[in-house]
């Protein structure tokens, strides 16, 4: 009998995440969106241009995000289960005095 490891299901959880967000511009939404409700044009100030409209859309496909009525992006109860994640990238990049913008 195989013996399973405690970190297995997080290493396999966070394989998952990866397989779903894969560009740095997802990411870079993700990190926004975990501290507060962002609109578009707030996104195109803090992200890296080029590639937003896909981001967001792949983030939609994925039900991570969602278009509030006020016209925020806002994160979805699946993708609020990842702000731990983000939180630990944040406080990461925080500590290296690099920015996600």
């Amino acid at each position: 009998m195989l013996r399973r490891w405690p970190m297995e299901p997080t290493i396999h959880g966070l394989q998952e995440i990866q397989a779903l967000i894969s560009s740095p511009v997802q990411w870079q939404v993700l990190l926004q969106l975990s501290e507060r409700p962002v609109t578009t044009r707030d996104l195109r100030q803090h992200v890296t241009s080029g590639c937003l409209p896909w981001a967001l859309l792949r983030l939609w496909q994925h039900q991570l995000i969602w278009r509030r009525a006020d016209e925020q992006w806002a994160l979805t109860a699946t993708g609020a289960t990842l702000r731990p994640i983000l939180q630990a990238i944040q406080t990461c990049t925080d500590q290296k005095g690099g920015t996600n913008s």
